[in-house]
């Protein structure tokens, strides 16, 4: 599919639009000029040779706003057209590895990565992939690594240096056969209870239920957890596992926490930019550094005109078709693969101060994103709301931050070992005890 050079602007103005107007971070993008970028990316997105190249410069464009749930997703068919990677790469404690590969690569699974197309790998992945995707937090950001590398090396072999020699794959729409990779387990053998789609819950022989939840996407979560949850009603203590979930909608998330909470619970405070265009238009004949704050009307014009005027609100919140409470001690894991409302989870547990969370820093991006179609079938996504701790502590490009830190090493993985588990039976039998 060929746009048109119309349809190539109108892409780039959509997005340059939609994030003048919704988004809420510009006062911690201090010496962005979004116009000027606008004007810069013009000429690179009409000189675009294909659709490929076009997504890769609406995708620069956008990373400039620096934040997780403000991105692209590239059109289905420019996907399928670069193929899969037959690796995947993951970052572990600041360095790359292979963690999983075809077996036709010869690749052994956890092997350190050295170099990419003859770069050292983290200064190929700063060079060549950080530019078009959402990187402050880089151990959040490695997946986009994996679906960026065919886009960015397009049907382009690419030389891998590992720990074990050389190697060269290339991205394509053949099926790939993953090598088995160990499933990471404590060293205690847990009885199963639940195995849904939406939660797994499983119990140790002293009475501690593990709870692992791998999304927020299912609106049945609530409903379904809730009918069961009698049969751990008597459990000594809880571990709710929200590694790697991915989220899906805060009710979800707010369902499995009311399970743990009494009562009305107050969750993370929003804050929502506001456009007034009358006070942007009397800004434009004024000396905005010469208005008297002390004035409620000047200082919103101030703020209006430089995008930091915002509407307040702290949610609180009751589901009222939870049973019961959930009443023992309650430890929550969590690590770089927390999304979205699983982080949003993790705030209602930790302002009620009513868990312990281990693990490492979750993903560091939330939000309700604004959503909306791109020419040739792209989707764009604009951030529309900055949560923080209702008393203004930050977790946005950092993550919420775990009371007891904890991570599985790469030998861990190897071993199929599950360390962060174990922690965290340790930290909650302490508890108990």
């Amino acid at each position: 599919m060929e746009l048109s050079l119309e349809e190539r602007v109108y892409g780039l103005s959509l997005i340059w639009k939609e994030a003048e107007y919704n988004f809420p971070f510009w006062n911690r993008l201090e010496g962005l000029d979004w116009d000027k970028a606008y004007r810069e990316a013009l000429p690179k997105v009409t000189a675009a040779s294909d659709m490929r190249e076009y997504y890769l410069e609406l995708s620069r464009f956008i990373s400039l706003l620096r934040d997780g749930h403000t991105d692209l997703q590239f059109p289905r068919e420019v996907i399928q057209d670069a193929g899969q990677l037959p690796v995947v790469l993951r970052m572990i404690d600041g360095t790359w590895y292979v963690m999983n590969a075809d077996v036709s690569t010869g690749i052994p699974i956890y092997d350190e990565l050295f170099s990419i197309q003859g770069m050292p790998a983290a200064e190929y992945v700063s060079a060549n992939i950080y530019p078009y995707c959402w990187h402050e937090k880089p151990d959040s950001a490695a997946w986009q690594v994996n679906m960026l590398l065919p886009l960015i090396e397009y049907k382009r072999a690419i030389a891998l240096q590992t720990a074990s020699g050389s190697y060269s794959v290339r991205a394509s729409e053949a099926p790939v056969q993953w090598q088995k990779m160990k499933k990471a387990e404590g060293k205690e053998t847990l009885t199963e209870l639940v195995s849904a789609e939406t939660h797994r819950i499983r119990v140790t022989q002293d009475g501690i239920a593990v709870i692992s939840v791998p999304d927020f996407v299912h609106d049945t979560l609530g409903s379904e957890f809730y009918a069961g949850m009698s049969c751990i009603r008597d459990c000594r203590g809880y571990i709710v596992d929200v590694r790697g979930n991915c989220g899906g909608n805060s009710d979800n998330a707010d369902c499995l926490a009311q399970e743990f909470l009494k009562g009305e619970f107050i969750c993370s405070t929003e804050q929502k930019m506001v456009h007034i265009g009358t006070y942007k238009a009397w800004g434009k004949f004024t000396d905005l550094e010469q208005l008297d704050w002390t004035k409620a009307d000047q200082k919103k014009m101030y703020d209006i005109c430089k995008r930091q005027y915002f509407e307040y609100n702290t949610e609180k919140k009751k589901v009222e078709e939870c049973p019961f409470t959930l009443e023992g001690p309650l430890v929550v894991l969590e690590d770089a693969g927390t999304v979205s409302a699983a982080e949003d989870f993790l705030l209602d547990l930790d302002v009620a101060g009513r868990a312990t969370i281990v693990g490492t820093p979750s993903y560091g991006s939330t939000g309700q994103p604004l959503i909306f179609d791109l020419p040739g079938g792209g989707v764009g996504r604009i951030c529309t709301h900055w949560c923080t701790y209702p008393d203004g502590k930050e977790f946005i490009n950092v993550g919420v931050l775990p009371h007891v830190q904890a991570s599985c090493s790469v030998e861990d993985w190897r071993n199929g070992y599950d360390r962060v588990l174990d922690t965290a039976l340790a930290v909650l039998r302490e508890k108990i005890g």
